[in-house]
């Protein structure tokens, strides 16, 4: 979803469009069922959830056990990554009614019905999902391991965004809200999918210092940050990968929060973040946001748009 707006940004830059709708869309709930073909007669064909992501079966971990086993090497509990969980549905149930102002209504229903005031005891005694591999302390798996919460579930969602030049904004009597700035989509080690996004994250400051002729740029300089947090886990490295109080991320509750539409969830974290940056003070203004994803196989996508 981020990458389909990045390009969409790249088509006006080269003059080979002047105005381009682009984001994303996911309807998991109606997803086809997939199998792969039999490879002989009398085979049958067997069903699978995902698709590899990596070329090489031994580069390509499932997703919760990478994350689990992120957890563990970096010392970050399940006891933290509930508490953010349950902070990040807080903050969600907390600004519900700005939520209400960036969404169309769908079947009656005018607001993210997922967030849910969690209680902590009881969060502490949902099941683990996934706990880290190899030869290790029992207990360390368990201490460091991944629990319902702390995952983003399965969702449906869209969301797009509107690109246009200036010569098409004029044309087209447009006032612009955002400007785009800078954005970076990068590959890494399929193993760690999860940290490619603060990877990209850098990436793109850099970027944008060089665009805004600034010195350096900082992730705490800015004015909003957004990340697609697939798991708790990815949250919390995120921030301090990029020295990022973590007060300043998701400040409207994340993905553990409102859930994961594979196919928008990136373009969701821009429209969040573009809604963020127009309830800055005017004295902040112009506001810098930055929106970031990872993707499976080891893939990241990041961007900075200035709010005008």
């Amino acid at each position: 979803g981020l990458d389909s707006v990045a390009l969409a940004a790249g088509l006006l830059l080269s003059g080979q469009a002047d105005i381009v709708v682009a984001g994303g869309a996911e309807a998991w709930s109606r997803a086809p069922i997939r199998q792969t073909r039999p490879r002989h007669a009398g085979e049958l064909p067997v069903t699978y959830d995902r698709p590899a992501f990596a070329p090489d079966p031994a580069r390509d971990p499932d997703l919760l056990q990478s994350a689990a086993d992120h957890a563990l090497a970096h010392g970050i509990t399940r006891a933290v990554q509930e508490a953010h969980a349950i902070h990040s549905h807080a903050l969600a149930l907390a600004h519900r009614d700005r939520l209400a102002q960036e969404i169309v209504p769908m079947a009656g229903l005018d607001h993210d019905a997922y967030p849910r005031a969690l209680n902590p005891a009881r969060v502490a005694r949902m099941p683990v999902v996934a706990e880290a591999g190899g030869a290790i302390d029992a207990h360390a798996r368990q201490r460091h391991a991944l629990s319902t919460p702390t995952i983003s579930p399965k969702a449906d969602g869209a969301a797009l965004v509107l690109l246009a030049t200036p010569q098409a904004c004029a044309r087209l009597g447009l006032q612009p809200r955002a400007r785009w700035v800078a954005s970076a989509s990068l590959g890494h080690a399929p193993e760690t999918p999860l940290v490619a996004a603060a990877l990209a994250a850098q990436q793109v400051l850099e970027r944008a210092a060089a665009a805004l002729q600034l010195p350096c740029l900082t992730a705490a300089e800015l004015q909003a940050v957004e990340l697609h947090d697939a798991f708790a886990v990815q949250a919390l490295a995120f921030a301090e990968t990029l020295g990022l109080p973590l007060q300043q991320l998701n400040t409207g509750g994340g993905g553990l929060a409102r859930g994961h539409p594979i196919g928008a969830s990136g373009a969701v974290a821009l429209v969040r973040m573009l809604c963020d940056l127009h309830r800055t003070p005017a004295a902040h203004r112009p506001a810098l946001g930055l929106a970031a994803i990872a993707g499976a196989g080891g893939i990241g996508a990041a961007c900075l748009v200035q709010a005008l």
